[in-house]
């Protein structure tokens, strides 16, 4: 079920008797899957994930991009012209992480909601000079809040891993997902 939750609020993940205080409001659909908690975090500010290992990203839900768990740089959350917040002010170097992503079996390939200018996103496994699974060549919408959905191939994505989104200057970021491998996304 949906779990909303205000700033300063402390979530009980369940079975791992572990707990996580965010700094931002929270809509957490949770489920246990494989022993895991699966959690999504929405809100302003970082969540230091690493430190709660109970906390999973699964790749194949909706991750908002706001709900990051670390970086480098100047970026950050702002309102969303499709409802609630995006990250924005993205610059060529920053990178945000996202802790223990669960690709289980495999990931074939990476979807994105992104609007602005253009410019890359690269994807990178468990630290920002990590191996590289994928590049976006995101194209421009012609406005900073008209967003379009973007696709590329990734490999070499299976198990549990930190991600890192590289970005260039040019772009905001609402949501991502990965799609597992073998599913045919027609």
């Amino acid at each position: 079920g949906h779990v909303d939750t205000a700033a300063g609020t402390t979530l009980d993940v369940g079975l791992t008797g572990k707990s996580v205080t965010v700094d931002g409001a929270v809509d957490t659909p949770t489920r246990m899957a494989g022993g895991r908690a699966y959690g999504e975090l929405a809100g302003t500010g970082s969540h230091d994930l690493a430190s709660t290992a109970s906390i999973y990203f699964n790749a194949f839900s909706i991750i908002q991009a706001v709900g990051f768990s670390g970086g480098s740089g100047g970026f950050q959350a702002e309102a969303s012209s499709e409802g609630g917040q995006d990250l924005g002010f993205l610059s060529n170097g920053d990178y945000a992480v996202f802790t223990n992503v669960d690709f289980a079996d495999g990931a074939s390939s990476f979807e994105i909601r992104e609007s602005g200018y253009g410019g890359t996103l690269t994807l990178r496994l468990d630290s920002p000079t990590g191996p590289k699974v994928g590049t976006l060549n995101l194209p421009a919408t012609g406005d900073w809040q008209h967003y379009a959905t973007t696709t590329c191939p990734v490999s070499g994505v299976s198990g549990l891993h930190n991600l890192y989104l590289m970005f260039s200057t040019g772009y905001n970021l609402e949501w991502f997902t990965f799609i597992h491998a073998g599913v045919n996304n027609l």
